[in-house]
Parts: structure tokens; sequence; C-alpha cells
């Protein structure tokens, strides 16, 4: 790992120096740092060192606890990084470090909690660890005085609680109580321009302000964005009845510090990522597109990660990588925690820079930072306080102040344009978000309830009704419902090559799986279910959005007609981390809950069972659409691959049951004056591709 800090040094002694001799320098300048500090058994030593020498926990304390337990856990993580696990006689030696600096009654409590002779195991330990720093945690927490907060009448319940910023000569002016003390955010640099009046960050309640954290002390946060407006009086008595919680929309949005960063993968690439630098978050983040676009491989973690609000998330993976700039010379080596997403498109909404007198100086971190975009990576305060610098410089009033990073210049601040913008700036825990997450439930748990569709669910069903056909032979002809008309789906061939290789492997150590599998693939085209397109290795690259569908074998012995069955998996990630199912409508849940279809058919004396063959593949699916389901097949890996597109609806991907189901009862509806009867039956009898029926009368049954 390479300091930033020292090859700042180096390079400052260099600048003496002319541009000739730092460019014949420069190389060998950078392969006696790569030999100084990529030192292998330096990184080993330094982890093992921090493990040998903690130090002792004098008496219980839960924090002590937890310290003691993460520093183990993240030396022991860097270690497997570097390639060194645990074995049976390093485990041990760890649990007996860690048990040494234990206080006495924690080990003497560990040691009660052991049976037997066996050797204790490393994960054995940090359960009962955490176990015991919650009871510790709880304990402490219940010997600590309550918090005064003013007085007030037995019997009052406590009104929800609600940030809310005002300008602070609004204040003055309304005389609103001064309880709240200021404090101020200190940027250096001499470029820096005055700011205009800070605005308060009060937290009160619907009907006093108060500050439940420090009330001896209390504290503000000032922000530099823009202006809000205090609750009004009538709305503070509407609330009180109802116990909602409305939030203030602002007309303004602050644009939070975005940066264009290089990673260096899995493969020992460097690619681009976008982040977002946050000095309030204590941990650093990454989503789980970005781990598989850089083909980084995550090891296990256990960490929860509280939000605002209290609200908690568990993490069981992290990755470790490499982060470089590229502006500079900054290298730095991170550990990221990895979640499915860590926020929404970044800024909200996109606005215009070219009033903006942007110095032509200034290096932009993220050159296009007034357009949304994903948000990859988060870089908490460790990171933030080392990516950091002193310089800053002010537009002018109303406009964000750019701030130097090693990564370049990013801005942050208000942006000033008379618009709405749905940001939510806070979000309390109330009863009724209590009520609503208990209602679904019973909404759930209920029987024999009409349900309602709403929001995508009726967008899948009003998709149905205005795209679906039938053909010449009266087969139902569908369209997929995509989510949005506009997309990225980026490059799925190269993932979709390397699953069919790594298949093609499989198959090849078991003879009949892979008969079995070409009986299913030669049948499906046989069919007329998938139609060849091309050779994989002459295909040219298309303008128009394609998807490649993995496909794998899923072994059935039990069944009587196919041993084999060959899912796809239209979940798989593209390139840009983005799959065909995050782009579909799943639909509603069509058929009736099972347990009334099971009692229907225990009334009748004489009944019978059917299913629908091939029920997925008797659905067409039309032309234009059908560049989404392309996979690759051979029968042999001697022969060339080739492209396939299927023609039918497909299992694996996410609107698959619903249009089935949906295209059954469809026929119930077009043929209920040619067969009424079994119209009648149909909605109550089928689930997906089985259906149960009966009759009181063997006559009337047939």
């Amino acid at each position: 790992m390479i300091s930033s800090v020292c090859i700042t040094c180096v390079l400052a002694s260099l600048v003496k120096l002319q541009p000739s001799k730092l460019r014949k320098n420069l190389s060998s300048l950078w392969k006696a740092l790569e030999a100084r500090y990529e030192n292998r058994r330096w990184l080993v030593d330094r982890h093992l060192a921090e493990i040998f020498q903690l130090k002792p926990i004098p008496s219980e304390s839960s924090s002590s606890l937890r310290d003691l337990v993460n520093v183990v856990q993240k030396n022991l993580r860097a270690l497997s990084s570097l390639k060194l696990n645990l074995d049976t006689l390093s485990e041990s030696m760890v649990v007996h470090i860690v048990a040494s600096k234990l206080d006495k009654q924690t080990h003497k409590d560990f040691e009660s909690h052991l049976t037997g002779t066996n050797l204790v195991k490393w994960q054995d330990m940090v359960d009962f660890l955490q176990n015991r720093c919650r009871i510790l945690e709880n304990l402490e927490q219940d010997h600590k005085p309550a918090a005064r907060v003013g007085s007030k009448p037995i019997g009052v319940k406590q009104l929800p609680k609600v940030l809310v910023s005002t300008r602070e000569d609004d204040s003055k002016k309304s005389g609103a109580p001064r309880s709240v003390s200021s404090l101020r955010a200190n940027t250096g640099g001499n470029e820096s321009e005055s700011q205009p009046g800070p605005s308060r960050v009060e937290l009160c309640t619907i009907s006093e302000v108060v500050d439940l954290v420090h009330p001896t002390n209390p504290v503000s946060m000032e922000a530099s964005g823009p202006e809000a407006f205090r609750i009004p009086s009538s709305d503070v008595k509407a609330n009180r009845v109802s116990r909602k919680v409305q939030l203030i929309a602002s007309t303004d949005q602050a644009l939070l510090h975005t940066a264009v960063v290089y990673i260096r993968g899995g493969n020992g690439e460097l690619q681009e990522c976008r982040a977002v630098l946050d000095s309030c978050a204590m941990s650093t983040f990454m989503t789980s597109a970005c781990v598989q676009k850089l083909r980084l491989k995550p090891f296990p973690s256990d960490v929860s990660v509280v939000g605002f609000g209290g609200t908690g998330k568990k993490i069981a993976e992290a990755v470790v990588a490499e982060v470089s700039s590229k502006s500079s010379y900054f290298v730095s080596l991170s550990e990221f925690l990895v979640t499915p997403n860590i926020t929404t498109k970044l800024p909200l909404q996109p606005f215009k820079t070219a009033q903006w007198e942007i110095p032509e100086w200034v290096e932009l971190a993220d050159p296009h930072f007034n357009l949304p975009a994903r948000v990859e990576i988060l870089f908490g305060i460790l990171d933030w306080d080392k990516m950091m610098l002193s310089r800053s410089y002010q537009l002018s009033d109303g406009l964000p102040t750019l701030r130097k990073t090693v990564f370049g210049w990013v801005a942050g601040g208000p942006v000033i344009e008379r618009r709405s913008y749905p940001v939510v700036q806070a979000l309390p825990i109330t009863n009724e978000q209590l009520d609503d997450q208990l209602s679904r439930f019973w909404q759930l748990e209920g029987y024999g309830q009409e349900r309602i569709y709403g929001g995508d669910e009726q967008r899948a069903e009003e998709h149905y009704t205005s795209t679906h056909y039938r053909d010449e032979s009266g087969r139902y002809v569908l369209a997929l419902p995509f989510k949005n008309t506009e997309f990225e789906l980026g490059d799925s061939s190269h993932m979709a090559h390397r699953r069919f290789l790594l298949l093609e492997k499989r198959l090849a150590k078991d003879h009949n799986l892979y008969s079995e599998y070409r009986k299913f693939m030669q049948e499906y085209f046989d069919l007329g279910h998938m139609e060849k397109v091309g050779t994989f290795n002459s295909a040219e690259p298309s303008n128009e959005e394609c998807y490649f569908i993995p496909h794998h074998a899923v072994q059935r012995p039990e069944s009587s007609t196919t041993k084999v069955r060959v899912v796809f998996d239209a979940s798989a990630k593209s390139n840009n981390g983005v799959s065909l199912n995050d782009l579909l409508l799943v639909g509603p849940t069509l058929q009736p809950q099972l347990v009334n279809i099971l009692l229907a058919f225990r009334i009748h004396k004489v009944v019978a069972t059917t299913d629908v063959s091939k029920m997925f593949r008797q659905i067409s699916i039309r032309e234009e659409d059908r560049r989404f389901l392309l996979i690759l097949w051979r029968p042999r890996p001697e022969e060339e691959l080739c492209i396939y597109r299927l023609t039918t609806v497909t299992y694996g991907t996410a609107c698959a049951p619903y249009q089935a189901t949906r295209t059954l009862f469809q026929i119930f509806e077009d043929e209920a004056n040619n067969f009424p009867l079994a119209a009648q039956f149909g909605k109550k009898s089928n689930y997906v591709d089985d259906a149960l029926f009966g009759a009181e009368t063997v006559k009337e049954f047939l």
C-alpha cells in the first residue's frame, strides 16, 4: 500500500527539478516507491502486531469490548485479502490472545459458556462477545438517568419530532425561542469569499422547540442550503389531530460533492466510478453492481449500519480496493461495505451551469456534476478527511462552493432554480408508520379479500390489455412490459459467453446430463420456441439494445416427464450492473389463494386434476422484443457457437408468471361464449398451470 503522504513528500522535493529531469526520474522513482511500500511482509507484520499488541480491558465495558472485536476482525479481514486465512493453529492463537485481554468477569463468563474439550473456533468467540456487547449496552442504557426535556404534564403524549430549518433573522422577528446554539463550519483557503447568513436546523416537536440529545447544552447544525419555512400554526393543529408529520418541500436543491475516481478491479485494470464524498458517514460503501463491474471478490462481514431515525441495515459483505485519482498521484487502499444501493441518482434534477463563472484553472473532479447519474461509491469521514484539501472557491451568492480534493475540484451547496423537487429532508418514525406496517401484514394474512391494484401492478395490467393480440393460428402474442421506454441495458454478451463456457465444462463431466440438456434444447428448437440468429464470432455490434440470457440445468429426478429443465437467468447483470429483470414490470398475482382452490376441490364428489403442458411456451413474444431474449448454444464444444433468440414467454423473466396466468384468464374471457362452463370454473380452479375441478355426478362431470 503506497501512502499518498509519502508520494507527496517525495514529489515536493522534486518540483525544483527541471521538467526534463523530472520526466527521466519519474519512472525510476515510481518503481522505488513500489519496492518500498508494496511490501507484503511488512503489511502482514503490521496487522499481526495490532493483534498481538491489543490493550487489556480493565473492567466491563460494551464500547471497549466492541472495539476489541472490531480491531481483531479488521486485521483478520486484511490478512485474508493478503491470502492468509485462519487455520487451526492460528485460530487457536487468536482466541487465546483475545481471551487474555478480556476483563475478569467476561473471561469467566466465556469459560462458563464453553462446553466440552474441543478447540474454540474464532467465530464462536465472536458470537459470544457480540452477544455480550448487546447485553452490556442494554444494562448501561437502563442505568442511565432519563433526559429531562422540560416540564410536561403526566399522561400527555409526546408529539412526533421533525427537523425544521429556519433563517436566523426570521426567528428573531417571530420571537421563536433561541434554545439552540450555533455551530459554525470553517473553510480554509484564501480564495474563499464571505458566506451569506447561515440557516439553523432545529429539532422541534409540533408545539415546542426542544433538544432531546443535549438538554443542558443544546446544539444546532448550520446549513448553507436554501431557505425553508416553519410549519404554520393552523397546520400544527391539524397535525395534532391526525398524528401525521407533513414534510416541507423545498423549491431549491442542495448539491452534494461528487467525483469520478479510479478503482483497480480484480483483473488489475483501473475503471472509472462515480463517488460521493460524505463527511457525515462513518463507513465507506460500494454498490454490489459496482463490485460486480470491477470483478472484486467480497469477503464476509458482519456490520450493522444505523441511519436516520435509528433504522438499521445489516451488511454481510465487504471488499478492499485501491483508489486513485486521474488528476494527482493519490493512491489509497480502502475497505468498502457492499450494499445494493447507496442513494438515488445525484443530483435530483439536472440544472444549467452555462452562466456560472467557473475559472479555467479549475479542474472538476466530476465534469458532469450537474446531470443526474448513479452513485456507485460513498466515501465516509475516514476517507473524506484525507481526500479533502484546504482550498475553496466561492462562485457567487446562491451558487455552490468549489472545494479542492485529491480528485480535483468538487461543487457543493445550494442550487437556486425555481422548480419543485421531491426532496425528503426528514423521515421520523411515528406510530402511523407502525400502523401502516401492521395493516400491510394483515392484508397479506387476510382471507377472501379482493386486491386493489396500484402503481406498477396497474401499469402491468394496462400494458397487457393494450398490447396483447392473437395471430392467425389463434396463439396469443405479448410484448415485454418494460418499466420505461428508454433505458441503458449495457453489454451482456461477454457475461453470457463466460457463463456458457462454464456450463459447457460442467456438462462435459456428466455425459447423461449433457445428453438430456441437448434433448431439451433440440426440442426447444424443433417446436419453434427458439430460432437461430447467427454465429457468436461473426456477429456485428448493433446500436439497438439487446440482452443475452445465460442458462443452466436444473435436475428433477423425481419427474416422470422432464428429468432436466433448462432455466434461463434473466437476473444476470450486464457490464453496467443492470439486468433484464431490473427493467421489467413484475405484474400482480392473479391466481386465487391456494386454500380457496383446495376447499372448493373437496366439495365435489367426482374430481379430476390436470395441467397445461408447456404453459409458458404456448404464448409468443412479439418480434421486436425477441432481441432481449438472446441465448448462446451449441450441441458440442467442437461446433461453432451460435446465437438463438427465444420466441415465447421465458421462464426466468420477472414477468413470465404474470403473463402466463393473465393469458390463461384472457382465454376464459375470449372463449366464454363457446365454453361457458369451462370459463365459469376456470378462474376459480387454476393455480398457475394446474387445474383442480369436479362435479356432483359422473354424468355431470363428463
